[in-house]
């Protein structure tokens, strides 16, 4: 009995069966290579900074309440975002390879959140929302 003499619920069945198997297979690459979502993070209106650590070369784009900056680099630095009174923006692309941190840090220095890659040429997008 070849595929065309099957009903068409055995079909439908096997199509889905298919397409959850590749969803699978296609969430599970995602998440073991990091390239996730843009990742929201809600905040208070305040004083933040941006801490980048690699030990390569580093590019970065941010937009805080509609001012926008960009900067790059070779290794740690820090950056400060002023006072963040509703968006902030974060983009850090990683300009070759090995592992590369970025975390949020609040006025007092405490990390809100953080994000590591260790894809060549990986990116970390953050957006702060007040």
């Amino acid at each position: 009995m070849g595929f065309s003499e099957w009903s068409i619920g055995k079909k439908i069945a096997i199509i889905a069966i298919i397409i959850v198997i590749i969803g699978v297979i296609a969430f599970a690459a995602v998440s073991l290579l990091g390239l996730t979502d843009p990742t929201s993070v809600s905040i208070s209106q305040g004083d933040y900074k941006v801490k980048i650590e690699t030990t390569g070369n580093w590019a970065s784009y941010i937009t805080t309440d509609s001012k926008y900056s960009q900067d790059n680099g070779t290794g740690d630095k820090t950056i400060d975002l002023g006072t963040v009174n509703s968006l902030s923006s974060i983009t850090v692309n990683q300009m070759g390879s090995g592992n590369m941190k970025v975390s949020i840090l609040d006025s007092s220095g405490n990390v809100v959140t953080e994000r590591t890659t260790s894809i060549d040429y990986g990116s970390i997008y953050l957006l702060l929302k007040v």
